[in-house]
Protein backbone atom coordinates (compact mmCIF):
# COMPACT_ATOMS: atom_id res chain seq x y z
CA UNK A 1 0.00 0.00 0.00
CA UNK A 2 1.10 3.27 -0.51
CA UNK A 3 1.84 6.04 1.84
CA UNK A 4 -0.72 8.31 0.88
CA UNK A 5 -3.24 5.29 0.63
CA UNK A 6 -1.97 4.26 4.41
CA UNK A 7 -2.61 8.09 5.42
CA UNK A 8 -5.87 8.24 3.98
CA UNK A 9 -6.99 5.12 5.42
CA UNK A 10 -5.69 5.88 9.08
CA UNK A 11 -7.23 9.46 8.68
CA UNK A 12 -10.97 7.52 8.08
CA UNK A 13 -10.71 5.64 11.47
CA UNK A 14 -9.58 9.03 12.92
CA UNK A 15 -13.09 10.86 11.32
CA UNK A 16 -15.11 8.03 11.80
CA UNK A 17 -14.61 8.15 15.21
CA UNK A 18 -13.87 4.37 15.78
CA UNK A 19 -13.92 3.17 19.21
CA UNK A 20 -10.37 0.94 18.89
CA UNK A 21 -7.04 2.68 20.10
CA UNK A 22 -4.16 2.70 17.87
CA UNK A 23 -0.94 4.93 17.35
CA UNK A 24 -0.87 6.73 13.94
CA UNK A 25 2.12 5.56 11.79
CA UNK A 26 2.13 9.40 10.29
CA UNK A 27 1.74 13.17 11.87
CA UNK A 28 -1.30 14.94 11.47
CA UNK A 29 -1.46 18.75 11.18
CA UNK A 30 -2.48 19.95 14.98
CA UNK A 31 -5.66 21.23 13.62
CA UNK A 32 -6.57 17.99 11.75
CA UNK A 33 -7.85 17.96 8.62
CA UNK A 34 -10.99 19.84 7.46
CA UNK A 35 -13.63 18.20 6.52
CA UNK A 36 -16.90 19.52 4.79
CA UNK A 37 -20.32 17.69 4.50
CA UNK A 38 -23.44 19.56 2.70
CA UNK A 39 -25.30 20.50 -0.76
CA UNK A 40 -25.57 23.28 -2.88
CA UNK A 41 -29.03 23.06 -3.26
CA UNK A 42 -30.24 25.06 -6.42
CA UNK A 43 -33.92 24.32 -6.02
CA UNK A 44 -36.34 25.92 -2.88
CA UNK A 45 -35.29 25.60 0.07
CA UNK A 46 -32.13 26.11 2.15
CA UNK A 47 -28.13 25.85 1.76
CA UNK A 48 -26.40 24.72 4.93
CA UNK A 49 -22.80 23.57 4.55
CA UNK A 50 -20.82 22.06 7.96
CA UNK A 51 -17.24 22.48 8.26
CA UNK A 52 -15.04 20.50 11.10
CA UNK A 53 -11.59 19.25 11.55
CA UNK A 54 -10.83 15.54 12.22
CA UNK A 55 -9.70 14.65 15.33
CA UNK A 56 -7.64 11.65 17.49
CA UNK A 57 -9.77 8.67 18.47
CA UNK A 58 -9.62 9.40 22.21
CA UNK A 59 -11.20 12.90 21.76
CA UNK A 60 -15.19 12.19 20.78
CA UNK A 61 -15.94 15.74 20.58
CA UNK A 62 -16.83 17.91 17.40
CA UNK A 63 -14.53 20.26 16.61
CA UNK A 64 -16.30 22.79 13.88
CA UNK A 65 -14.53 25.19 11.77
CA UNK A 66 -16.14 28.76 13.24
CA UNK A 67 -15.44 31.90 11.19
CA UNK A 68 -14.72 31.02 7.50
CA UNK A 69 -15.84 32.48 4.90
CA UNK A 70 -17.82 29.95 2.48
CA UNK A 71 -19.60 31.15 -1.00
CA UNK A 72 -21.06 29.31 -3.82
CA UNK A 73 -19.97 30.16 -6.78
CA UNK A 74 -20.70 29.76 -10.53
CA UNK A 75 -19.47 29.50 -13.90
CA UNK A 76 -21.36 32.70 -14.94
CA UNK A 77 -18.99 34.85 -12.17
CA UNK A 78 -22.09 35.02 -9.80
CA UNK A 79 -21.12 35.00 -6.10
CA UNK A 80 -23.48 33.24 -3.31
CA UNK A 81 -22.87 34.40 0.17
CA UNK A 82 -23.48 31.74 2.96
CA UNK A 83 -23.52 33.08 6.54
CA UNK A 84 -22.88 31.26 9.63
CA UNK A 85 -25.98 30.21 11.25
CA UNK A 86 -24.35 28.07 14.25
CA UNK A 87 -20.84 26.76 15.01
CA UNK A 88 -19.39 25.35 11.95
CA UNK A 89 -22.74 26.04 10.01
CA UNK A 90 -22.53 27.63 6.97
CA UNK A 91 -26.43 28.53 5.80
CA UNK A 92 -28.45 30.56 3.11
CA UNK A 93 -32.18 30.48 3.12
CA UNK A 94 -32.61 30.16 -0.98
CA UNK A 95 -29.75 30.11 -3.33
CA UNK A 96 -31.58 31.28 -6.45
CA UNK A 97 -29.66 29.17 -8.68
CA UNK A 98 -29.79 28.60 -12.15
CA UNK A 99 -29.78 25.13 -13.79
CA UNK A 100 -28.02 25.83 -17.15
CA UNK A 101 -24.68 26.92 -15.08
CA UNK A 102 -21.99 25.03 -12.68
CA UNK A 103 -21.31 25.59 -9.80
CA UNK A 104 -18.71 24.98 -6.57
CA UNK A 105 -17.71 26.20 -3.47
CA UNK A 106 -15.44 28.52 -1.76
CA UNK A 107 -13.91 27.97 1.73
CA UNK A 108 -11.80 30.82 3.82
CA UNK A 109 -10.73 29.41 7.23
CA UNK A 110 -9.90 32.24 9.83
CA UNK A 111 -6.17 30.65 9.64
CA UNK A 112 -5.57 31.75 6.21
CA UNK A 113 -6.35 28.29 4.32
CA UNK A 114 -8.41 28.54 1.39
CA UNK A 115 -10.45 25.66 -0.09
CA UNK A 116 -12.06 25.17 -3.72
CA UNK A 117 -14.18 21.98 -4.57
CA UNK A 118 -14.78 21.51 -8.62
CA UNK A 119 -17.42 22.90 -10.79
CA UNK A 120 -20.29 20.19 -10.90
CA UNK A 121 -23.19 20.57 -12.95
CA UNK A 122 -26.57 21.17 -11.69
CA UNK A 123 -28.64 17.60 -11.28
CA UNK A 124 -32.58 17.56 -10.72
CA UNK A 125 -33.82 15.10 -7.95
CA UNK A 126 -36.82 13.81 -8.87
CA UNK A 127 -39.78 13.84 -6.07
CA UNK A 128 -40.12 10.80 -3.19
CA UNK A 129 -43.10 8.99 -3.86
CA UNK A 130 -43.74 7.42 -0.83
CA UNK A 131 -42.31 7.10 2.84
CA UNK A 132 -43.80 4.21 4.52
CA UNK A 133 -42.96 1.65 7.58
CA UNK A 134 -44.10 -1.31 8.43
CA UNK A 135 -43.83 -3.15 11.65
CA UNK A 136 -44.72 -7.09 11.19
CA UNK A 137 -46.17 -7.51 14.04
CA UNK A 138 -46.76 -6.73 18.26
CA UNK A 139 -43.52 -6.33 19.85
CA UNK A 140 -41.11 -5.49 16.86
CA UNK A 141 -39.73 -2.23 15.78
CA UNK A 142 -40.51 0.32 12.59
CA UNK A 143 -38.79 0.06 9.65
CA UNK A 144 -39.10 3.15 7.74
CA UNK A 145 -38.48 3.17 3.76
CA UNK A 146 -37.90 5.78 1.16
CA UNK A 147 -39.39 5.03 -2.38
CA UNK A 148 -38.61 7.16 -5.25
CA UNK A 149 -38.71 7.22 -9.00
CA UNK A 150 -37.07 9.08 -12.22
CA UNK A 151 -39.26 8.71 -15.16
CA UNK A 152 -36.36 10.26 -17.57
CA UNK A 153 -34.01 7.85 -16.09
CA UNK A 154 -31.42 10.72 -15.54
CA UNK A 155 -30.81 10.46 -12.17
CA UNK A 156 -29.85 6.27 -10.99
CA UNK A 157 -27.64 7.96 -7.75
CA UNK A 158 -29.76 8.94 -4.67
CA UNK A 159 -28.85 9.99 -1.48
CA UNK A 160 -30.98 10.62 1.95
CA UNK A 161 -31.09 12.15 4.91
CA UNK A 162 -33.45 12.76 7.56
CA UNK A 163 -34.15 14.70 10.94
CA UNK A 164 -36.75 12.86 13.49
CA UNK A 165 -39.13 14.85 15.68
CA UNK A 166 -41.04 12.86 18.64
CA UNK A 167 -43.70 14.40 21.46
CA UNK A 168 -42.82 12.33 24.85
CA UNK A 169 -44.31 13.03 27.95
CA UNK A 170 -43.24 12.44 31.75
CA UNK A 171 -44.89 9.80 34.15
CA UNK A 172 -44.67 12.39 36.87
CA UNK A 173 -46.33 15.50 37.73
CA UNK A 174 -45.24 17.18 41.14
CA UNK A 175 -47.32 17.94 43.20
CA UNK A 176 -45.09 19.46 46.33
CA UNK A 177 -42.50 22.00 46.67
CA UNK A 178 -39.53 22.14 48.99
CA UNK A 179 -39.95 24.84 51.31
CA UNK A 180 -37.19 26.06 53.75
CA UNK A 181 -38.82 27.85 57.29
CA UNK A 182 -36.59 30.21 58.82
CA UNK A 183 -36.63 31.25 62.90
CA UNK A 184 -35.14 34.45 64.44
CA UNK A 185 -31.33 33.20 65.25
CA UNK A 186 -29.96 31.80 66.60
CA UNK A 187 -32.49 28.19 65.60
CA UNK A 188 -31.52 27.05 63.03
CA UNK A 189 -33.67 26.56 59.65
CA UNK A 190 -35.72 23.60 58.62
CA UNK A 191 -36.68 22.25 55.32
CA UNK A 192 -39.35 20.24 54.44
CA UNK A 193 -42.33 19.79 51.51
CA UNK A 194 -45.57 21.22 51.02
CA UNK A 195 -48.43 20.97 48.71
CA UNK A 196 -48.87 23.08 45.69
CA UNK A 197 -51.58 23.02 42.72
CA UNK A 198 -50.51 20.38 40.17
CA UNK A 199 -48.55 21.56 37.57
CA UNK A 200 -47.90 20.26 34.15
CA UNK A 201 -45.71 23.04 32.85
CA UNK A 202 -42.98 20.75 32.22
CA UNK A 203 -44.96 17.40 31.32
CA UNK A 204 -44.52 17.57 27.38
CA UNK A 205 -41.79 17.84 25.41
CA UNK A 206 -40.19 17.37 21.64
CA UNK A 207 -37.08 16.28 20.43
CA UNK A 208 -35.12 15.81 17.80
CA UNK A 209 -32.35 13.44 16.05
CA UNK A 210 -30.80 14.04 12.78
CA UNK A 211 -29.48 11.03 10.73
CA UNK A 212 -25.43 9.98 11.23
CA UNK A 213 -25.81 6.85 8.79
CA UNK A 214 -24.43 7.22 4.99
CA UNK A 215 -28.19 6.42 3.06
CA UNK A 216 -27.25 6.26 -0.61
CA UNK A 217 -28.35 3.76 -3.35
CA UNK A 218 -27.95 2.99 -7.20
CA UNK A 219 -30.81 1.79 -9.54
CA UNK A 220 -27.82 1.26 -12.18
CA UNK A 221 -28.48 -2.85 -12.30
CA UNK A 222 -32.30 -2.14 -12.56
CA UNK A 223 -33.58 -1.48 -16.25
CA UNK A 224 -35.66 1.26 -14.89
CA UNK A 225 -34.58 4.25 -12.44
CA UNK A 226 -36.86 3.12 -9.28
CA UNK A 227 -35.56 2.54 -5.90
CA UNK A 228 -38.42 0.50 -3.84
CA UNK A 229 -38.25 0.29 0.18
CA UNK A 230 -34.94 2.19 0.92
CA UNK A 231 -34.46 1.03 4.52
CA UNK A 232 -34.23 5.07 5.54
CA UNK A 233 -34.67 4.42 9.93
CA UNK A 234 -35.29 1.32 12.43
CA UNK A 235 -37.35 2.72 15.53
CA UNK A 236 -36.23 -0.06 18.35
CA UNK A 237 -39.23 -1.92 19.77
CA UNK A 238 -40.07 0.17 22.85
CA UNK A 239 -38.40 3.40 22.09
CA UNK A 240 -39.58 6.83 23.57
CA UNK A 241 -39.68 8.04 20.27
CA UNK A 242 -42.99 6.49 19.62
CA UNK A 243 -44.10 6.51 22.96
CA UNK A 244 -46.79 9.40 21.81
CA UNK A 245 -46.47 10.70 18.79
CA UNK A 246 -43.58 10.56 16.31
CA UNK A 247 -42.44 12.50 12.66
CA UNK A 248 -39.74 11.87 10.06
CA UNK A 249 -38.35 14.95 7.49
CA UNK A 250 -36.81 12.64 4.78
CA UNK A 251 -34.97 14.57 2.27
CA UNK A 252 -33.43 13.15 -0.51
CA UNK A 253 -30.98 14.17 -3.63
CA UNK A 254 -29.15 12.95 -6.86
CA UNK A 255 -25.45 13.07 -6.80
CA UNK A 256 -23.45 12.03 -9.39
CA UNK A 257 -21.52 8.68 -10.01
CA UNK A 258 -17.94 10.02 -8.41
CA UNK A 259 -19.71 10.92 -5.18
CA UNK A 260 -21.87 7.61 -4.74
CA UNK A 261 -18.32 5.97 -5.03
CA UNK A 262 -16.97 8.85 -3.12
CA UNK A 263 -19.70 7.61 0.13
CA UNK A 264 -19.19 3.68 -0.76
CA UNK A 265 -15.92 4.45 0.79
CA UNK A 266 -16.57 6.08 3.69
CA UNK A 267 -19.91 4.19 4.46
CA UNK A 268 -17.79 0.74 4.21
CA UNK A 269 -15.56 1.94 6.51
CA UNK A 270 -18.33 2.96 9.41
CA UNK A 271 -19.17 -0.10 8.79
CA UNK A 272 -15.73 -2.07 9.86
CA UNK A 273 -14.34 -1.60 13.69
CA UNK A 274 -11.46 0.64 12.22
CA UNK A 275 -8.77 -1.69 13.06
CA UNK A 276 -5.26 -1.93 11.43
CA UNK A 277 -5.69 -5.28 10.53
CA UNK A 278 -9.15 -4.87 8.42
CA UNK A 279 -9.62 -5.12 4.76
CA UNK A 280 -7.88 -1.71 3.78
CA UNK A 281 -9.97 0.09 1.72
CA UNK A 282 -9.33 1.82 -1.64
CA UNK A 283 -8.06 5.56 -2.06
CA UNK A 284 -10.62 7.97 -0.39
CA UNK A 285 -10.93 10.80 -3.38
CA UNK A 286 -13.39 14.40 -3.06
CA UNK A 287 -13.44 17.40 -4.98
CA UNK A 288 -12.11 19.92 -2.68
CA UNK A 289 -8.96 21.20 -2.54
CA UNK A 290 -6.46 23.31 -1.13
CA UNK A 291 -5.63 26.06 -2.92
CA UNK A 292 -2.97 26.93 -0.60
CA UNK A 293 -1.41 23.73 -0.09
CA UNK A 294 -1.89 21.04 -2.39
CA UNK A 295 -0.40 18.36 -0.46
CA UNK A 296 -3.15 19.33 2.42
CA UNK A 297 -5.55 15.82 2.89
CA UNK A 298 -9.60 17.54 2.60
CA UNK A 299 -12.28 15.25 3.02
CA UNK A 300 -15.55 15.85 1.07
CA UNK A 301 -17.63 15.71 -1.67
CA UNK A 302 -19.72 18.99 -2.85
CA UNK A 303 -22.78 18.40 -5.40
CA UNK A 304 -25.07 20.91 -6.91
CA UNK A 305 -28.92 19.25 -6.34
CA UNK A 306 -32.25 20.11 -6.41
CA UNK A 307 -34.07 19.28 -2.95
CA UNK A 308 -37.21 17.00 -2.33
CA UNK A 309 -38.75 16.45 1.16
CA UNK A 310 -41.30 14.15 2.55
CA UNK A 311 -42.86 14.14 5.87
CA UNK A 312 -44.57 11.30 7.29
CA UNK A 313 -46.39 10.84 11.61
CA UNK A 314 -46.52 8.06 12.97
CA UNK A 315 -48.70 7.98 16.76
CA UNK A 316 -48.50 5.62 19.54
CA UNK A 317 -51.98 3.95 18.87
CA UNK A 318 -50.87 2.71 15.38
CA UNK A 319 -48.16 0.75 16.80
CA UNK A 320 -49.94 -1.86 19.69
CA UNK A 321 -48.07 -2.89 22.84
CA UNK A 322 -45.56 -0.97 21.79
CA UNK A 323 -44.88 -1.16 25.56
CA UNK A 324 -42.52 1.81 26.22
CA UNK A 325 -40.85 2.35 29.84
CA UNK A 326 -39.28 5.30 30.91
CA UNK A 327 -37.96 3.05 33.32
CA UNK A 328 -38.77 5.88 36.20
CA UNK A 329 -39.30 4.89 39.56
CA UNK A 330 -40.26 6.37 42.95
CA UNK A 331 -38.62 6.91 46.42
CA UNK A 332 -40.09 7.32 49.63
CA UNK A 333 -38.62 10.16 52.04
CA UNK A 334 -39.40 11.25 55.08
CA UNK A 335 -40.53 14.83 55.48
CA UNK A 336 -38.40 15.88 58.56
CA UNK A 337 -35.63 18.20 58.63
CA UNK A 338 -32.93 15.59 58.14
CA UNK A 339 -33.79 13.54 55.28
CA UNK A 340 -35.59 16.26 53.12
CA UNK A 341 -31.82 18.18 53.15
CA UNK A 342 -30.55 14.97 52.31
CA UNK A 343 -33.38 14.57 49.22
CA UNK A 344 -32.67 18.05 48.27
CA UNK A 345 -28.87 17.61 47.88
CA UNK A 346 -28.74 13.92 45.98
CA UNK A 347 -31.43 15.78 43.46
CA UNK A 348 -34.81 14.44 44.26
CA UNK A 349 -37.67 15.85 43.42
CA UNK A 350 -40.90 15.42 45.43
CA UNK A 351 -43.95 14.33 43.90
CA UNK A 352 -46.92 13.34 45.58
CA UNK A 353 -47.67 12.75 49.33
CA UNK A 354 -47.30 9.15 50.69
CA UNK A 355 -48.62 9.59 54.10
CA UNK A 356 -50.58 12.01 56.03
CA UNK A 357 -51.06 10.24 59.66
CA UNK A 358 -50.27 13.61 61.24
CA UNK A 359 -52.72 15.42 59.35
CA UNK A 360 -49.93 17.18 57.32
CA UNK A 361 -47.73 15.66 54.72
CA UNK A 362 -45.53 13.10 57.15
CA UNK A 363 -43.83 11.63 54.10
CA UNK A 364 -43.70 11.52 50.57
CA UNK A 365 -42.76 10.16 46.81
CA UNK A 366 -39.64 11.99 44.95
CA UNK A 367 -38.47 10.95 41.32
CA UNK A 368 -34.93 12.11 39.67
CA UNK A 369 -35.73 14.93 37.95
CA UNK A 370 -35.56 13.41 34.70
CA UNK A 371 -38.60 11.92 35.35
CA UNK A 372 -40.44 15.23 35.99
CA UNK A 373 -39.41 18.05 34.13
CA UNK A 374 -38.90 17.22 30.45
CA UNK A 375 -36.79 19.92 29.77
CA UNK A 376 -33.57 17.84 31.00
CA UNK A 377 -33.79 15.86 27.10
CA UNK A 378 -36.43 17.97 25.13
CA UNK A 379 -37.65 21.32 24.69
CA UNK A 380 -41.58 22.74 25.39
CA UNK A 381 -41.74 24.64 21.82
CA UNK A 382 -44.20 22.19 19.97
CA UNK A 383 -42.52 22.19 16.17
CA UNK A 384 -44.73 24.38 14.15
CA UNK A 385 -45.73 21.32 11.45
CA UNK A 386 -46.91 19.32 14.55
CA UNK A 387 -49.91 18.09 13.73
Amino acid sequence: MKLEQRILFFFLVILLACREKFTLPVKSPPTGYLVVEGFINTGVGPTDIILSRSNIISDQTIHYETGAEVQVEGNDNSIYGLTESGPGVYHSDQLHLGNAEQYRLRIKTISGGEYLSDFTEVRSTPPIDSITWQRKQDGDGVQIYANTHDPAENSRYYYWNFLETWEFHMPYVPKLKYDTIFFPPPQPSIAEVSEIPPDSSYYKCWSNESSTAILISSSTKLSKDIISEFPIEFIPPASIKLSVKYSILVSQYTITEDEYNFLQIMKKNTEQTGSVFDPQPSELKGNIHSTTDPNEIVVGFINASSLQQQRIFISNDQVPGWNYNSECYLTVIANDDMHVRQAIGAGWVPIVPKDFSSGAVDSFYAAIPLCSDCRKTGYLAKPSFWQ
